[in-house]
């Protein structure tokens, strides 16, 4: 108690030497509250960007294949395929995350298993890998649909784990020793499937960020059950605004082809 008094006999009389010190800190305390709540939101307690494979986002997915991996991917195109925002890619569920008008924005690449047989992340087998980009636009407002002009927004790992705890807890030391102590967790409980997802969940710079994310089967014994799972997610957010651009330039596309029927006195089946 003696030690306190005397820390607050000692800050008054710098108090006092310094006169109006608590009205002239008052400014520099508001602005520190101010830079602390426009930067709430910021990405990141590493510094570093996080990426796939040290490949840099918005890498066309022509340059990804023929430089970075020794072997093929199925491309998954068209307009009967579902658009994969970082939100659906993150949670591995069509029904989360952005919505887009238009398909046929981007290209989801799979892994044949026969050809990753190789290639060990962490040290253990994989099941898959998963990439995922977006068409780009062109100066004209265009979207082009090609390899050439796609750009890497999300990759993912899945893995089969014989041992979830122990492959995810080991996996989690793994990514804590590259990017610090994690920045989020979420857990979600099916009650209706018996599924158990975790997130884990670091960001880094630029808008990027890795999740280990573990999905745990709480009904084993049950029929038609998809057994324990283990993804390691990389995404960059900028990928639902690349997609946003593409979906906006097709519906301007078909906005514009509409408009050439405007005032052509076409009366045919009225």
């Amino acid at each position: 108690m003696h030690g306190f008094q005397e820390a607050r006999e000692e800050k008054t009389e710098g108090s006092k030497a310094f006169g109006k010190g608590n009205i002239m800190r008052k400014p520099y305390i508001a602005i520190i509250a101010l830079t602390l709540l426009l930067c709430g939101n910021v990405y990141g307690k590493t510094e570093q960007e996080i990426t796939f494979r040290s490949i840099p986002w918005g890498t066309s997915c022509a340059i990804v294949e023929s430089q970075y991996f020794a072997f093929d991917f199925m491309h998954v195109t068209g307009d009967w395929t579902t658009v994969c925002s970082c939100n659906e890619v993150m949670y591995n569920n069509q029904f989360r995350g952005t919505r887009f008008d238009n398909n046929d924005i981007n290209i989801s690449a799979s892994s044949f298993s026969y050809d990753i047989d190789e290639i060990t992340v962490a040290g253990y087998a994989l099941e898959s890998i998963n990439m995922y980009y977006a068409y780009t636009v062109s100066p004209d407002g265009h979207i082009q649909k090609s390899t050439d002009t796609s750009a890497l927004y999300g990759a993912e790992y899945i893995f089969e784990p014989q041992d979830l705890y122990g492959m995810s807890g080991d996996i989690k030391e793994k990514l804590t020793s590259l990017y610090g102590e994690p920045d989020d967790m979420e857990e979600e409980k099916e009650s209706l499937t018996g599924y158990l997802e975790i997130y884990t969940i670091w960001y880094g710079a630029n808008n990027t960020k890795v999740v280990l994310a573990t999905t745990e089967d709480l009904k084993p014994n049950g029929t038609f059950r998809l057994g324990n799972g283990l993804r390691i997610v990389y995404l960059w957010e900028e990928g639902d605004n690349l997609l946003q651009k593409a979906s906006d330039a097709i519906s301007n596309e078909l906005k514009e082809a509409e408009s050439t029927n405007y005032g052509n006195s076409n009366t045919d089946g009225l």
